[in-house]
This record gives structure tokens, C-alpha cells and sequence, in this order.
């Protein structure tokens, strides 16, 4: 199993990541499956390689969650 995200632009954390409010700066970066700059497609390349079968996405404040859960299923099955 594999937990994914992808962000429009690398962040980092602006401390340690052990504070949820620096989880929280982060979501408005947050994006689509493949559709950001995280090198999902490598990464699923990878984990299939592995034996990976299961893919777990998430995005966090995403305005439509059925547009966004489709367009991260449909990237992760065309790889």
C-alpha cells in the first residue's frame, strides 16, 4: 500500500512538521495526483515495480473532492 500527494510547488514544513498548523500552511499547495511537480509518475513506476496494489490519494482543501479524487484515480491507472 502507498500514500500519495502532489503539491503545485515544492514547500517545506516551516518547522520540524510536528505542529498541525504547519501542516495546515501546506494544503493550499496541494494538488492532484500527477498533476503537480512530486514526480508521481516515477514514484507509481516505482511502487509497481515493488508489488505495490493499493494507492491511498489525498488532497487536502479541495474545492470539488469527486473531480479531484477522479483526475488522481484516472493518472494512477495510466501509469
Amino acid at each position: 500500500m502507498l500514500h500519495l500527494k502532489d503539491m503545485k510547488e515544492k514547500k517545506r514544513f516551516s518547522g520540524d512538521g510536528n505542529s498541525s498548523n504547519q501542516w495546515f500552511e501546506l494544503f493550499p499547495y496541494m494538488t492532484s495526483a500527477g498533476e503537480g511537480v512530486l514526480g508521481v509518475k516515477e514514484i507509481v513506476e516505482k511502487a509497481k515495480q515493488v508489488g505495490v496494489k493499493h494507492y491511498f490519494v489525498e488532497q487536502d482543501l479541495v474545492a470539488n473532492p469527486d473531480v479531484a479524487l477522479k483526475k488522481s484515480i484516472d493518472f494512477i491507472k495510466s501509469v
